[in-house]
């Protein structure tokens, strides 16, 4: 997904929340999320054959209680404008400083040319 498809959606959702939606709306955000979804179907087993991929050792995850409790409490303590917020990354040169902090933006990119 593309970072204009992403910073879209945000300001689409955040333009939307709280306001009853139209069949324009839902139809825009039905579209977006499947092409969403049939980008992440096209590339997963892509990894799984790659042999660069292959040659990374596997990965033994450890879980730590007393941080996933601390995660799961601040998750909780966010509203769904603020979550979407803070996973969406767009290009430095897509967004403005105010808009960062009008849409709670978690991280901007910088550097990598969009």
């Amino acid at each position: 997904m593309s970072i204009a498809v992403a910073r879209g959606l945000t300001f689409h959702l955040a333009n939307t929340y709280g306001r009853d939606p139209t069949a324009q709306t839902t139809t825009t955000r039905t579209s977006t999320l499947l092409a969403c979804l049939l980008a992440l179907a096209t590339t997963a087993g892509a990894a799984e054959t790659d042999p660069i991929v292959q040659a990374w050792p596997a990965r033994q995850p450890q879980r730590d209680a007393a941080l996933e409790a601390r995660v799961e409490a601040t998750l909780k303590t966010l509203t769904l404008r603020q979550k979407v917020g803070q996973i969406t990354q767009p290009e430095i040169r897509a967004i403005t400083p105010d808009e960062v902090r009008d849409y709670g933006i978690g991280t901007v990119l910088n550097g990598g040319g969009g």
